[in-house]
């Protein structure tokens, strides 16, 4: 037998039929699994009432009363607030787990520093392989760009009405005149400079190579104590690169490489054949650390700034380079009406730039390998 009731407002229930739709859809209309264990327990206790001859409209107006809503509100800000004080609980318990780790590492730190210090241990020898690094991370190129200091843009603001920002000698200035322009930071061009100042008339990559290979441990300096930039090749140390590479290779793909000397002794012989420009100023420091930088045909670096502190100059030893410059961001509204067309470097030519205020591309011409040298100065 089905019993049904009708209230104010409401459609009729069946409280027989768990079935029922009525009675389903406000099952339903509980969100989660607790809820409707709730509406299960009401529903049952009012069938357990209606079997022993409670009147069926008596058990609608319970059901619809202030108290079963005032009940069911109470347990749901119960259940909330439980939850909410879980959550805190395990957010302090977490929190006082990662001080006192923080505080455990911490006092080892500070204990292994006392006692490397006191026995003059130096720590690295724990880490090997970070020993002989110079950074523990390497520098990204964009967080170098945000830390790059703003130009003020004065190596195009004063040449609009010339229309020339580069500045080139036929021969080779005295000491006076380029201090005039050493430090303006524009590019300057000096043909024929490199043999003008002592540098060989013919030099090839074997020469190169003997020099490297002839002091013992030059070869690896430029990869464990200084820098190799392997660019777009598929040489990953210099070691590699004197093996792959000789003057009279024909070249399937191309490829650029650059590395720096940091051995003394290496350095030594370069100074011999590359001396240092006799035009540059008595009381300019040059760097220590001379760049070389090798290229076959159609091939050369991509357009990209140095993040150094000082001008360089590059000679130009064997091989044709075409370099493109632009400038940085800041200066592009200043510099957009002065002549930046590409320069070719020759043999023997010398170019002097403060690559890191220019963005520069090069791009080795012709059919020869391409070999230059360089170094800072101040």
């Amino acid at each position: 037998m089905k019993q049904k009731v009708s209230g104010s407002g409401s459609n009729n229930v069946d409280l027989d039929d768990p079935s029922d739709d009525s009675s389903q859809n406000e099952m339903n209309s509980f969100g989660n699994n607790d809820d409707k264990d709730l509406f299960n327990a009401l529903y049952e206790s009012c069938e357990e009432a209606y079997g022993k001859g409670v009147d069926s409209v008596e058990i609608y107006n319970v059901l619809h009363s202030k108290e079963i809503f005032d009940l069911v509100e109470t347990l749901s800000d119960r259940k909330s607030n439980f939850n909410k004080l879980l959550w805190r609980s395990l957010v302090q318990k977490c929190r006082s787990v990662v001080i006192c780790a923080a505080g455990f590492l911490f006092f080892v730190l500070i204990l292994n520093g006392a006692v490397f210090y006191f026995l003059e241990i130096n720590p690295l020898v724990l880490f090997p392989r970070l020993a002989g690094r110079a950074c523990l991370l390497p520098a990204h190129p964009i967080l170098l760009e945000m830390m790059r200091p703003i130009q003020n843009c004065g190596m195009c603001r004063n040449y609009k009405k010339t229309n020339a920002v580069v500045i080139e000698y036929s021969t080779l200035p005295s000491e006076s005149e380029f201090r005039s322009v050493a430090y303006l930071s524009r590019p300057i061009v000096i043909r024929g400079a490199a043999f003008g100042t002592g540098m060989p008339t013919t030099f090839n990559f074997g020469k190169l190579r003997n020099i490297f290979e002839s002091v013992p441990g030059g070869v690896d300096s430029a990869y464990e104590d200084c820098q190799f930039l392997p660019f777009r090749s598929p040489f990953s140390t210099l070691r590699e690169a004197f093996a792959g590479i000789n003057d009279t290779t024909k070249w399937e793909r191309p490829w650029y490489i650059g590395w720096s000397n940091c051995h003394p002794e290496v350095a030594a012989q370069l100074r011999e054949i590359f001396p240092r420009p006799k035009f540059l100023p008595s009381d300019s420091e040059s760097s220590a650390i001379d760049w070389i930088f090798v290229g076959s045909p159609r091939m050369g670096a991509s357009m990209h700034i140095d993040f150094v502190r000082r001008p360089s100059w590059q000679a130009q030893l064997s091989g044709t380079k075409q370099w493109t410059l632009r400038p940085v961001p800041e200066c592009e509204e200043e510099c957009a009406s002065v002549n930046l067309s590409p320069i070719t470097i020759r043999p023997g030519d010398m170019i002097f730039l403060e690559t890191n205020i220019w963005y520069h591309e090069t791009v080795i011409l012709g059919e020869n390998l391409s070999i230059s040298i360089g170094s800072e100065y101040d």
